[in-house]
């Protein structure tokens, strides 16, 4: 399959995706302030997306590497769009907060890659 058939694949897949989502938010109304939370004990009681196990701080992640809404929600097959752009909304209300998250986990992961280069040798 070449370039052109799977980006057609892709945008028919995100077209039928976004129907979906239109259909589920057509039949209720949904609260956008109750799709983030944070839980304490769950990973690290940084702000995550309700019931599917993935953090604002992933979803800022890829699209800080430019991503759109779209390709994220892609991405991760059992986000809605809607979860997405909710995710989205809330770094870009509190950019400081999932900035210090990101460079946080940045940190953290060189002292790892550090730590496990020293011990193969």
């Amino acid at each position: 399959m070449g370039d052109h058939d799977s980006y057609s694949a892709s945008s028919q897949y995100s077209s039928v995706r976004q129907q979906r989502d239109f259909a589920d938010m057509a039949t209720a109304a949904v609260d956008i302030g109750t799709l983030i939370t944070s839980t304490p004990g769950l990973h690290g009681g940084k702000p995550h997306i309700l019931d599917k196990g993935v953090t604002v701080r992933t979803i800022a992640f890829r699209y800080k590497q430019g991503l759109n809404g779209e390709e994220i929600a892609a991405q991760f097959g059992h986000l809605s769009l809607a979860e997405v752009y909710a995710a989205l909304s809330y770094y870009h209300a509190n950019v400081q907060e999932i900035e210090a998250d990101l460079l946080e986990q940045s940190i953290e992961a060189k002292r790892l890659e550090a730590e496990f280069s020293r011990t193969e040798v």
